[in-house]
């Protein structure tokens, strides 16, 4: 009788152990609804050669469900340092020499927000606007640029 309580209070405090860490580990990896519409966008009206410069956040979203190659993603751990700052800086001060060193035609980002390390959030004062690329996506906090050069 005993050891029948014994099990049934490990099986609750297993379930409820399970239950916190998937709270948490949902909380950092899985996308928004505002996300995942531009990765879709990105999929469905750009070259299937085309190259992206994403918040690092979101580069392996965006290689997954845009099916398109990213300068940075942070969900690899053989993301190359330089490609990370650049993206970052680009992201803070964007910049048309970071898309032509590396070739990029678009870019994908959360133009409220950005995560500046894996779990520190920074917003924007205003939203980010990418003055020489055009805006061909925006759901209000996801945009998507676009450079049109041949």
């Amino acid at each position: 009788h005993f050891n029948e309580k014994w099990f049934r209070g490990l099986i609750a405090l297993i379930a409820l152990v399970s239950i916190a860490q998937n709270v948490i580990v949902l909380q950092y990896s899985t996308a928004f609804l505002e996300e995942v519409p531009s990765m879709q966008f990105v999929e469905r009206f750009t070259p299937l050669n085309a190259s992206f410069l994403a918040e690092p956040y979101y580069g392996h979203l965006l290689a997954f469900v845009g099916q398109r190659r990213v300068l940075a993603d942070l969900y690899v751990e053989y993301a190359d340092g330089k490609k990370l700052n650049d993206a970052f800086d680009f992201i803070l001060n964007p910049s048309p020499d970071v898309l032509e060193e590396y070739g990029l035609e678009g870019v994908v980002m959360d133009s409220t927000q950005v995560y500046l390390s894996a779990r520190r959030l920074t917003e924007f004062s205003e939203r980010v606007e990418i003055p020489f690329m055009d805006k061909v996506y925006d759901n209000g906090r996801m945009t998507v640029h676009w450079s049109w050069r041949s």
